[in-house]
């Protein structure tokens, strides 16, 4: 956690219930990760569920691109419908699309 003033930013040393700083400026601390949990470990985690996420979507357009005219349809009009994408996809079998979690772990090391 990361506590920003007008004239200073400083971070939080992770102290639970309440971090060091907190409790010098009688601020009730707020984490935003589990205990144990640091900060870049959350972000990670997110990551790798987003990337998933992202890899099971492209999986279920790849299924559309392949599949015959009737499925395709009969996909879209699931969609349509409102079921969400990712339920679609896991009843359909699509569990990942063309891209790896590697894929994923190269892109964001290209972004940083």
């Amino acid at each position: 956690m990361v506590l920003e003033s007008a004239d200073n930013r400083q971070q939080c040393d992770g102290q639970r219930p309440s971090c060091q700083r907190c409790v010098e400026k009688d601020l009730i601390c707020a984490y935003d990760v589990d205990p144990g949990v640091s900060h870049f470990t959350s972000l990670r985690q997110q990551h790798d569920a987003l990337a998933t996420e992202v890899n099971q979507l492209h999986g279920l357009i790849e299924y559309i691109r392949t599949r015959s005219d009737v499925d395709a349809c009969e996909t879209l009009q699931r969609i349509r419908a409102s079921q969400g994408l990712l339920d679609i996809a896991r009843s359909l079998g699509v569990t990942s699309g063309p891209f790896s979690k590697r894929d994923y772990q190269h892109v964001m090391l290209v972004r940083d």
